[in-house]
């Protein structure tokens, strides 16, 4: 690489802020068999969008490896940008058959462990991430909302759809 591209690069790293990874927002729609489509929306760093660019890093993989690892569900990437993405999981909530209704029971769901894994690389201390999404909204078939506001946890959730 020619002297004048590390030169910068290395001004770059240098006035670009110490920022990172920031989880704006996770919607999560319920179907009624339990499938999910979730769409989560996100900032980038300057230097992060850089990584992406250049394949260093994509985050919506990323995501999506989490999910699968960590559900042990089928995840289908349906739309990537910059600054979101859309899967669907099958599987996602369990569903329970009553008297004219059914019940859907949503997993609980962590980022704590995405803030262990980010802590392991050396750039670590160099960056702030906020994996707790600003807003996490999670929709039932019949419209039933159930918000929750900066947790790095989402515990399990059920409701009852009556038919």
């Amino acid at each position: 690489m020619p002297a004048g591209y590390i030169l910068l690069l290395a001004l770059l790293l240098a006035i670009v802020p110490a920022e990172a990874f920031t989880a704006d927002a996770l919607t999560i729609g319920l179907s009624e068999n339990g499938d999910a489509q979730i769409d989560f929306e996100y900032t980038l760093s300057f230097l992060e969008k850089v990584a992406v660019f250049l394949k260093i890093g994509d985050p919506n993989e990323e995501l999506k490896k989490a999910l699968e690892n960590n559900m042990h569900l089928p995840v289908s990437v349906e739309e990537v940008t910059d600054s979101s993405a859309r899967f669907m999981v099958s599987g996602f909530a369990t569903r329970k058959e009553g008297k004219n209704s059914f019940s859907l029971q949503t997993p609980p769901l962590s980022f704590a462990k995405a803030e262990e894994v980010l802590n392991q690389y050396w750039f670590a201390s160099l960056i702030q991430p906020d994996f707790s999404p600003g807003t996490t909204t999670i929709t039932y078939p019949d419209g039933y909302t159930k918000t929750y506001t900066d947790k790095i946890s989402i515990p399990k959730t059920s409701h009852t759809v009556k038919t």
